[in-house]
């Protein structure tokens, strides 16, 4: 009788407002599969999305401003749900030194993210000199400044185009096997009918864009 009671309730169609947290720098591939994906699965729901850097969303999960929302996983958060994972390389354009006396051109991102904490820890547990050239808070415009031959940057395997263009920097003290997890995390007060549905199709979207 319990399990007939509870697949009657997975069958009920969700209804009602969820309000969805993606990272910016995953924003427009994850959307374009997700918005439809959640359109036809669950035509009740009307979806709200905030699109921010995973450490805005995180505490607007925690403050119940957001129901559910993919996040860069962190260490001091051990137990979250983990969509995907990819590798995190340090990259320099074609041409552009990075030999053991040049100080780096650097492209930073300037906001509260674990990609800039990782770039800057490697470069001070190293002791690499480094000169900023370029810095935002978006990553298409961190890979671009890599592309244009500009500077060098840590970026994700996921946002190097062309690889005929940048290469990943051989340099003593830079780590080129970081990685990045993507998380699923969700607000204490989201409807608990609600989770496991939503879940899933946030993973079945992360597994259709490749991840």
């Amino acid at each position: 009788l319990n399990n007939e009671a509870l697949g009657a309730l997975r069958q009920e169609p969700l209804h009602g407002q969820v309000h969805f947290g993606i990272p910016t720098d995953y924003a427009r591939t994850f959307l374009d599969r997700f918005l439809p994906r959640l359109r036809e699965s669950f035509p009740g729901l009307t979806p709200r999305i905030t699109c921010a850097r995973s450490r805005t969303l995180r505490e607007k999960v925690q403050s119940s401003e957001l129901d559910i929302a993919v996040v860069t996983g962190e260490p001091r958060f051990p137990r979250e749900r983990v969509l995907w994972s990819e590798k995190a390389a340090w990259y320099a354009p074609v041409g552009v030194p990075v030999d053991q006396e040049t100080d780096l051109p650097l492209a930073l991102f300037d906001a509260n993210c674990i990609l800039r904490d990782l770039c800057l820890g490697d470069l001070k547990q190293a002791g690499i000199p480094y000169h900023p050239v370029i810095a935002s808070p978006d990553l298409n415009n961190v890979s671009a400044a890599v592309d244009a031959g500009f500077a060098v940057a840590l970026l994700p395997e996921s946002s190097v185009v062309d690889s005929s263009r940048v290469h990943p920097v051989d340099r003593d003290g830079l780590c080129n096997n970081h990685v990045l997890t993507m998380n699923l995390i969700h607000s204490t007060t989201l409807n608990s009918g609600f989770l496991e549905p939503l879940a899933q199709c946030i993973a079945d979207t992360a597994r259709a864009i490749g991840h």
